[in-house]
């Protein structure tokens, strides 16, 4: 299954959602549409991680989906809070790293326990 999207077992309150091969830009359009149940559930400022440590492969069309991440509902979302994302590929690490650049603000580690450092403070 390319996409899971659950809350987090170690910290309460943090989405945390797991892609892996194959993954299409679509599936992660669609886990961020499942993600509005979750911040909408609550009422207060929700952290993220997205585990892609499975995601060896760039999906096709991704670069192009680009402004459609961007601009999903959940991007702006009043309960959205930080992201951390935990990714293993060198590749995309750097395609990561410029959606950070251009759309929205997040950390990169390469560990879960990383990733659950940044979210504890």
């Amino acid at each position: 299954m390319p996409v899971q999207l659950d809350w987090d077992t170690e910290l309460t309150e943090v989405m945390y959602f797991i892609y892996s091969d194959p993954i299409t830009p679509q599936e992660i359009l669609d886990s961020q549409t499942h993600s509005i149940e979750l911040l909408d559930s609550v009422e207060h400022p929700i952290d993220a991680i997205i585990d892609m440590r499975e995601v060896k492969r760039v999906p096709k069309g991704l670069l192009s989906s680009y402004p459609s991440f961007a601009g999903h509902p959940a991007r702006k979302h009043p309960n959205n809070g930080r992201l951390v994302c935990i990714i293993n590929s060198r590749m995309i690490e750097s395609l990561a790293g410029i959606f950070g650049k251009v759309y929205t603000d997040f950390r990169i580690v390469t560990t879960l326990e990383e990733a659950y450092e940044i979210l504890k403070d």
